[in-house]
């Protein structure tokens, strides 16, 4: 069987809120078939200025966050480092144990994968 779909990320992510911005992932909470993947998780994510994870984050699997607008500090608490996504294509990684705190600077779109 073949299957071709197309959309704009802005408007499916609104319409499906309740997925954080997530469009790709479990079928936990992906509910098209064509969406879903145990393996990878792929998220759509646009935030404000001053927006920032109240507390240090970790997940079960690695992740990185491909800026494609605006600016992001990711910081690593037990690293003591912060980077800072300024350039569009600028990236951050992060394996599965590695605590973070991602504040956005400016207003911003990124894409974020976990794997």
């Amino acid at each position: 069987m073949s299957e071709q779909e197309t959309g704009n990320l802005f408007h499916w992510v609104d319409k499906h809120d309740k997925n954080r911005g997530w469009f790709l992932g479990p079928s936990s909470f992906i509910e098209i078939p064509w969406l879903q993947s145990e393996n990878v998780e792929v998220k759509w994510n646009v935030k404000k200025r001053g927006w920032k994870h109240t507390q240090p984050q970790k997940h079960a699997k690695r992740t990185i966050t491909i800026l494609i607008s605006g600016k992001v500090e990711i910081y690593f608490p037990s690293l003591d480092k912060k980077n800072v996504l300024s350039k569009q294509g600028d990236f951050s990684f992060h394996d599965s144990e590695t605590m973070h705190i991602t504040t956005v600077l400016e207003d911003c779109t990124t894409i974020t994968i976990r794997y």
